[in-house]
């Protein structure tokens, strides 16, 4: 019993180390800077926003930046860049739900969004959620809730600050 409660344990330090290395990875400027195309300055309609725009106001939101910081916020608006089409959010959405910033922490959502993201870090992040979940099933009830929480503690503190830490320095944290 000690054996998997420890591997369990060993797998949610991976996955948080794979989270951190996710997040160094993010280097796209196309998440940080608004792009301003001369259409747009003279287009008067009110056209949805690109998923460029919305991952920046996500990150607008993350830091406070021009606005109250609201962690809810940049989720919902990094998941809407997520579903228009950007593939780099739905990793990052897969982080949040498997953090718990600003939605709720859930390691199940979490290997479905980096299943849409579909590169390979996420696909790597899945698969270990994936035998994360096959190991809690094989621990008594009574203690698989037990290790549930301290699995969901130590990934909320693992990626919160690296997370937050990528998005301040503009995708260029180390890895841990």
């Amino acid at each position: 019993m000690k054996r998997l409660l420890i591997l369990s344990c060993g797998l949610v330090f991976g996955l948080a180390l794979a989270g951190a290395c996710y997040l160094a990875l993010v280097d796209d400027p196309s998440l940080y800077y608004r792009k301003f195309s001369p259409g747009h300055l003279f287009h008067h309609e009110a056209a949805a926003p690109s998923p460029d725009a919305l991952m920046q106001q996500a990150r607008d939101a993350f830091l406070g930046r021009g606005t109250a910081q609201n962690e809810e916020k940049g989720a919902a608006l990094m998941q809407q860049a997520a579903l228009a089409g950007d593939k780099r959010a739905a990793g990052l959405v897969g982080i949040l739900y498997m953090g718990g910033i600003g939605l709720p922490q859930d390691f199940d959502s979490a290997g479905e969004w980096f299943a849409r993201a579909g590169d390979k870090q996420s696909m790597e992040m899945a698969e270990h959620l994936m035998q994360l979940r096959a190991i809690g099933e094989t621990i008594p009830p009574e203690q698989a809730a037990q290790q549930k929480e301290e699995n969901y503690k130590e990934a909320r503190a693992q990626l919160r600050p690296l997370f937050m830490q990528m998005l301040q320095d503009g995708g260029k944290t180390a890895q841990p």
